[in-house]
């Protein structure tokens, strides 16, 4: 059995009327708020960026974050193939309700994007997500981003290439609604390990932070809510006016 600490804070953007981000944490889906650190045995956390116009991108993200807290209940006996089955179930779902929800009000596009970690109770995790939102570990003083950003930069270039076409750069290429083919989510599997920290978050926290200073943001002695309330002043005083969730994890010992 793997014990963890997780915090976690979501907040509408500096000059946006509402939060079209969305927050899974404990089977609840929130639009506003910290979190604060609560100890846990296993559960899937995730984070959702609705993306759209005229205000439905925040339908968008809480009809993801609704279908995927219905779908992906943990339970002790659970197997990590059995928490694979429950994310593709909720990915699915999740796509099915935000394509009804953009024919009914004709909206040439509604989708969200999605980054998450689900535990089981044996300590096996699986990592998740759609889009740009993403998932670092820090393990050993080093960051890793375990998450795949499904955008032409990345496609093309990798973390932190810059694609020099603008009417493409930042464009998501896979998301929840966007009805590719069935596809709608990436899942790969991983062991936590004691001392880990992850960190779940929308683009409005890391678009505008590098990665040596998310990695000296989450070395430090602060606690996962601490880190919540820093690492969001810190997007934004470098300049992020976006929405912006992100979940902090911290595996026990």
């Amino acid at each position: 059995m793997t014990k963890f600490i997780a915090a976690a804070k979501t907040q509408a953007g500096t000059n946006h009327p509402v939060n079209e981000d969305r927050l899974l944490l404990d089977g609840n889906v929130l639009c506003y708020g910290l979190v604060g650190d609560c100890e846990r045995e296993m559960g899937c956390m995730a984070v959702f960026d609705g993306v759209s116009e005229g205000g439905h991108g925040a339908a968008a993200s809480t009809l993801a974050a609704q279908a995927f807290a219905q779908a992906t209940q943990v339970f002790e006996a659970d197997s990590i193939d059995v928490l694979q089955d429950r994310l593709r179930m909720a990915g699915e779902r999740a796509e099915n309700d935000v394509e009804s929800y953009a024919a009914r009000y004709g909206l040439p596009v509604a989708a969200s994007t999605v980054a998450g970690l689900m535990v089981a109770h044996d300590g096996s995790a699986a990592i998740f997500n759609a889009g740009d939102s993403r998932v670092y570990r820090l393990r050993d003083g080093v960051l890793a981003v375990l998450s795949y950003d499904h955008t032409p930069e990345s496609r093309l270039g990798g973390v932190g290439f810059e694609y020099s076409d603008e009417s493409v750069s930042h464009c998501i290429e896979l998301a929840v609604g966007l009805n590719q083919g069935g596809r709608n989510l990436e899942i790969n599997t991983t062991t936590l390990f004691p001392g880990d920290r992850y960190l779940i978050c929308s683009d409005g926290i890391d678009g505008e932070i590098d990665l040596a200073r998310l990695q000296q943001m989450l070395t430090s002695d602060s606690t996962c809510a601490q880190l919540c309330e820093e690492l969001y002043a810190e997007a934004r005083m470098s300049g992020s006016t976006d929405d912006a969730t992100l979940i902090v994890i911290e595996i026990g010992e």
